[in-house]
């Protein structure tokens, strides 16, 4: 709870500018530069962890498909889970949430500034829309995040994956990316302030034609196995690139440049 008052503190000068730039970008969308979108949303991620104190290790950026279509499937802890991911990852992605998370102040606007979709559990046509665009998106190149456990784990435990997180990476035959994430469950609950880490670990990519003759059930299985596998091994390791927040920025932007520079030259859509 310090950590998290702490950071409320500390993100007061720059806070209110950062969140009324990114309620333009998600009322403009379309009519700018998707990376330049994605670098502005990792340079406000970068402040929240710096005003917290948190540091943050990645591992495996280089399993992230340089080109094309891909869908990442980390484990899901807590709502740190999503700068986690999109700190580590240098491709623009997007992202599925439950319908449940639109209404909140900054996810709401996060949401819309990346072109994410919000999915209802309870309503089976709309779900099975979202799929669908999802799966047309990633096939034409767009990078996705979906947490297959579809709730947080409140234990710290893996649950199981739902079949039907993967229908979307399946439908556009496209990679699928484990990824393990250690360390966000306990960031801001503890009562500290000392230093924390973050670890992600981008996992090697489950190709298409390794899944194609497996059922849903079976890739869920798989992707869980992979992800379990690593997360003792990311707690012990020391990861390949550490970036910390005082030289988080430029660090990024090279990584970033190298991936996205050929790739990215329009607006979103």
């Amino acid at each position: 709870m310090r950590r998290s008052i702490l950071s409320m503190m500390r993100m007061l000068p720059k806070g209110p500018r950062m969140y009324g730039r990114l309620s333009r970008y998600a009322s403009e969308y379309g009519k700018h530069d998707e990376a330049d979108v994605y670098r502005f949303i990792q340079d406000c991620f970068t402040a929240f962890m710096e005003a917290s104190g948190i540091d943050f290790e990645v591992a495996g950026a280089d399993n992230i498909p340089l080109k094309g279509g891909f869908v990442l499937y980390p484990n899901h802890q807590s709502f740190l889970d999503i700068p986690a991911v999109v700190l580590g990852c240098p491709r623009p992605i997007a992202a599925v949430m439950k319908k449940e998370l639109a209404s909140m102040p900054v996810v709401k606007q996060l949401a819309a500034a990346t072109g994410s979709h919000c999915l209802d559990r309870e309503d089976d046509k709309q779900a099975i829309k979202v799929i669908r665009d999802v799966s047309a998106e990633v096939k034409a190149g767009r990078g996705y995040l979906v947490f297959p456990e579809g709730t947080r784990s409140r234990t710290g435990e893996l649950l199981n994956f739902k079949a039907g997180s993967f229908k979307c990476v399946t439908r556009a035959k496209r990679p699928i990316v484990p990824v393990a994430i250690e360390g966000t469950r306990d960031a801001l609950s503890s009562s500290s302030s000392s230093p924390w880490c973050i670890r992600t670990h981008f996992l090697e990519p489950i190709a298409f034609e390794h899944y194609e003759p497996m059922s849903s059930r079976e890739i869920a299985g798989e992707s869980r196995a992979a992800s379990r596998r690593n997360a003792p091994r990311l707690r012990r390791a020391r990861a390949s690139r550490r970036m910390r927040s005082k030289d988080k920025h430029g660090c990024l932007s090279s990584i970033y440049e190298k991936f996205t520079q050929p790739l990215h030259s329009g607006v979103v859509r």
